[in-house]
């Protein structure tokens, strides 16, 4: 069952690319699921075309499908959505894993798809005040710094 589906380097654009129709309005599948368009995983060179399941999970399922080290639909699609509606709930995950560890494969796999390499404050909002922006920028570079060790 999935729950995103997305071109690969632009690969596909509309519906009929992605098998889905427009019906009564909806965006649906074959089998009937309704669909909603969003822009999903950015490799470097933009986010993807896409399409998520309606409703959109909570961050526990997204987090369980992000977590997954296969390359799929799913595990981009579900990092993008993310990092875009969720930065402190994965930054809150992130240093819980942080604190209880994990294994060399997992961090690689967390690191790669939440682009761990770089100390951005991906929780940075607008309206932020100073103080707030520096301490979560503290702790994004402590992540970065833990997914990025070595063995």
């Amino acid at each position: 069952m999935n729950y995103f589906m997305m071109s690969h380097r632009f690969d596909k654009t509309s519906l009929q690319d992605f098998g889905l129709v427009l019906t009564d309005g909806k965006i649906v599948s074959s089998d009937g699921i309704e669909w909603i368009p969003r822009g999903l995983y950015d490799f470097g060179w933009g986010p993807e075309n896409g399409y998520c399941r309606y409703p959109i999970p909570d961050f526990p399922f997204l987090i369980s499908l992000a977590s997954q080290n296969v390359q799929s639909d799913d595990v981009f699609g579900a990092a993008s959505v993310i990092l875009e509606d969720y930065p402190s709930d994965l930054l809150a995950h992130l240093e819980s894993i942080m604190k209880t560890g994990c294994d060399r494969k997992t961090r690689k796999h967390l690191c790669f798809l939440f682009k761990l390499d770089i100390p951005l404050n991906r929780t940075v909002k607008p309206e932020m005040p100073l103080e707030e922006t520096k301490t979560e920028h503290s702790r994004w570079k402590k992540v970065t710094e833990y997914f990025n060790q070595k063995p």
